[in-house]
């Protein structure tokens, strides 16, 4: 199977209570992780390992996050807490999966991330 999905910053909580100046960036600190959650779920699921020739695009949020959540689900990958079972229908770090298989579009950049990216 072949294709390619793609997710936006998802709306997640919208929750009203916050006004004035901290609205929006208490938002964007939020809203963000709904749309990335499915990065996860898709790897520990085994979702590419199933079907390696598909793509997909997370986009229209920040891509500062990518390198401490790589970090992160490769610690919890090779926790030795975790399942055999899992290493069997997920045999590659999650980084591995990410790099082969996903692709992320920064819409929201700040000039510091620009130059990281």
């Amino acid at each position: 199977m072949r294709g390619t999905l793609s997710t936006h910053a998802g709306l997640g909580d919208v929750d009203d209570r916050f006004t004035g100046s901290a609205q929006n960036p208490v938002y964007l600190m939020e809203v963000s992780w709904f749309g990335r959650r499915a990065v996860w779920h898709f790897i520990f699921s085994g979702v590419f390992e199933r079907f390696p020739g598909l793509k997909y695009v997370v986009t229209e949020q920040f891509s500062d996050w990518v390198p401490a959540t790589l970090a992160e689900m490769d610690s919890v990958y090779l926790s030795p807490y975790m399942s055999k079972e899992l290493r069997k229908s997920v045999p590659r770090k999650p980084s591995e999966y990410f790099r082969r298989n996903f692709f992320t579009g920064g819409s929201f950049l700040s000039r510091e991330e620009a130059h990281w990216a």
